[in-house]
């Protein structure tokens, strides 16, 4: 097959038909910016990456204790691992885990970031109350952080049917390279004890506008 080169500028009006073939471009030569953007693109956070809140070197233990949320899994090829607040009848306490997240260059800047967490009781309710919250901190570099950049309220996680709760990172402070601090809180009340009660994330993801 002969071999066409074009050594300026090639303008195209119309269409240019490859379905016979197929079209070759270096990596450099299509800039980030001219690639097509795909909003909500869905990236999971595993849930064995969660660690200890006030000692982040430290993976969560497989049952929570004290104020640590723990990552359980009870069989092998009939469970996956969730993240618990243990049986939390008849007490009221909040516990915590911690994530970290680095911003790729594929997301758009000042574009939608959203934190989605699958969340509810096992079993029981609380009688009084159970809630969701996040902490989202921008890394500085030297040690320190700048001000929580997560816009969205507690949310209720108080029901037996578990349902994605939404949490939106405010972007405007965010570049692509960032490393973004993040901290569950699960906040309960219990005082009837009336049978197990277990907080449950099930799954977390990260939503976001990128151009991959």
């Amino acid at each position: 097959m002969a071999k066409i080169e074009v050594g300026e500028t090639l303008g195209i009006r119309g269409t240019l038909d490859v379905s016979g073939g197929t079209v070759t471009l270096k990596d450099d030569q299509v800039p980030r910016a001219k690639l097509a953007r795909e909003d909500n693109s869905v990236l999971t956070i595993p849930l064995t990456n969660l660690r200890v809140h006030d000692a982040v070197m430290t993976e969560l233990p497989n049952a929570a204790a004290n104020d640590d949320l723990g990552v359980v899994m009870a069989t092998w090829n009939t469970d996956a691992p969730t993240c618990q607040a243990g049986d939390i009848g008849g007490t009221a306490s909040t516990r915590y885990a911690f994530f970290s997240h680095r911003i790729t260059e594929d997301w758009i800047l000042g574009e939608t970031m959203t934190i989605r967490f699958y969340a509810g009781m096992l079993t029981t309710v609380a009688d009084t109350s159970c809630t969701l919250d996040l902490e989202c901190y921008v890394n500085n570099g030297d040690g320190t952080v700048g001000s929580d950049i997560c816009a969205t309220a507690v949310q209720d996680i108080n029901s037996v049917t578990l349902a994605n709760k939404d949490f939106t990172i405010t972007p405007g402070s965010i570049s692509n390279g960032d490393e973004l601090l993040f901290r569950i809180a699960i906040a309960y009340s219990d005082t009837g004890d009336a049978g197990v009660m277990i907080p449950e994330i099930g799954s977390i993801k990260m939503l976001r506008d990128i151009r991959p």
